[in-house]
């Protein structure tokens, strides 16, 4: 049988689109485990190679829908990730992850002592699932069960158990944050921590709100598309430094997990960053590559690292804007050739993004942003610049302070005039149709 070009062409993409079917199949039918595993040897052994990857994906995804038993009487474990305050209860609250023997479990602490990252501690309570769309989502991400520790349910055995890498990493996304807060006003530090981050928990719920009517809401997470823009713009500065191609490649590269390390590593922002890493490397190793099949190469390695991932909003989402960009970039861009070049690529990144994240959009939000089509071409350009100047003012705290506030000063402003488009936007008629 004769093999069509676009599956010679781009066989990664193929093995992740049966993957992903496969694992579509094993989350509504994920108790035939044992059914799975029997037939994708059979059909390895017969070498159906791609009836076998479709058996492979559903055999993953049923295993990782299986829910471990309810952790019972004390556990000991290590507190591993930068520990949160949550005021918005009743009662104060230190929001983490608790690593333990058998997995992770989101967190509450409702004592005084002061929690961080790499405590070991003993806790004895009582261990629980929602049963709601929010327990569906931690599913996910592996977290089966979530836990309230009151002030008398927990002891801390031992400081700085987790990894020295991690720690630093949060050392300085917190000191990132400090400087930010320092240095901006009151108004504009939550939102710039989000897009610096993906940090929004100091967002006001109007201010999120805001960024959803205009369509923009992407800016405040660290996506994929994000981390593409984020190296579109390190690789511009590089080429007018007139940095040899390979070169610019790979110093954007390290540039990315510097900034990944800088922001505090967070698994979304991690998952962005190597899937931008896949696609820069294929192109860098390659002048002819296929960025299909590297984004293709970067959703089979995290599918495969974690099934969820096909279930997270934000993974979908990001594959399917850079994926609607590579698709129909250039097919907008010439029916745009009527105006300007710089405008007519703006839109056509927009448009194209927008239309192949507007399905999943819909889905999950039951809304439907035509007017972030046109808000992106104005906001994006303005994020990626507060991004830039967010970063060089960390550095130049470190090595120039006596420039700082004027550098804050002038972050205020561009942050000003990004809100004031966001608003306008926002307040278009008809921009946001909500069902």
């Amino acid at each position: 049988m004769k093999i069509p070009a676009f599956a010679t062409h781009r066989p990664c993409l193929i093995l992740s689109l049966l993957l992903a079917l496969g694992m579509t199949m094993g989350f509504y039918l994920s108790s035939w485990v044992w059914v799975y595993l029997s037939i994708a040897i059979i059909l390895i052994i017969f070498r159906r190679w791609s009836l076998a990857v479709l058996c492979v994906g559903a055999l993953l995804m049923s295993v990782h829908r299986i829910i471990p038993p309810q952790p019972q009487g004390e556990i000991i474990g290590i507190v591993d990730t930068d520990v949160m305050t949550n005021a918005k209860g009743i009662r104060p609250a230190q929001v983490f992850i608790f690593k333990y023997l058998n997995g992770h479990a989101p967190a509450k602490y409702f004592g005084k002592e002061q929690l961080k990252y790499g405590d070991q501690i003993k806790i004895n309570s009582k261990w629980y699932r929602q049963g709601s769309h929010w327990q569906d989502y931690l599913d996910h991400k592996q977290y089966y069960w979530q836990v309230s520790i009151g002030a008398n349910q927990l002891t801390r055995l031992q400081s700085n158990q987790g990894h020295t890498l991690i720690a630093l990493s949060i050392a300085l996304k917190n000191k990132m944050k400090a400087i930010v807060n320092q240095y901006l006003s009151a108004a504009s530090a939550p939102t710039v921590i989000a897009m610096l981050t993906g940090e929004r928990a100091a967002m006001s719920p109007q201010l999120k709100d805001l960024f959803i009517r205009s369509g923009t809401a992407h800016i405040l997470a660290i996506s994929g598309m994000n981390m593409g823009i984020i190296a579109a713009m390190f690789m511009f500065l590089l080429r007018c430094a007139h940095m040899p191609r390979r070169g610019q490649f790979a110093i954007t590269i390290l540039l990315l997990w510097f900034y990944t390390f800088l922001s505090g590593a967070s698994p979304p922002v991690v998952r962005a960053c190597l899937m931008a890493t896949v696609i820069l490397l294929a192109l860098m190793l390659d002048e002819g590559a296929e960025p299909l099949n590297s984004l293709g190469l970067s959703a089979l390695i995290l599918l495969i690292i974690n099934p969820g991932n096909l279930l997270d909003i934000g993974f979908q989402l990001s594959f399917m804007a850079v994926a609607g960009i590579f698709l129909g970039y250039d097919y907008i861009v010439k029916r745009l050739e009527f105006l300007p070049g710089w405008l007519a690529k703006s839109l056509a990144v927009s448009i194209a993004a927008s239309l192949a994240t507007a399905p999943i959009t819909f889905i999950h939000f039951q809304t439907i942003v035509p007017i972030g089509i046109i808000a992106n071409i104005i906001i994006v350009p303005l994020a990626d610049l507060i991004v830039l100047l967010g970063l060089c003012l960390v550095l130049v705290v470190i090595t120039v302070p006596i420039l700082a506030p004027s550098l804050g000063a002038c972050l205020d402003g561009i942050f000003h005039a990004m809100m004031w488009s966001a608003y306008w936007f926002a307040q278009v008629p008809f921009g946001a149709i909500i069902y």
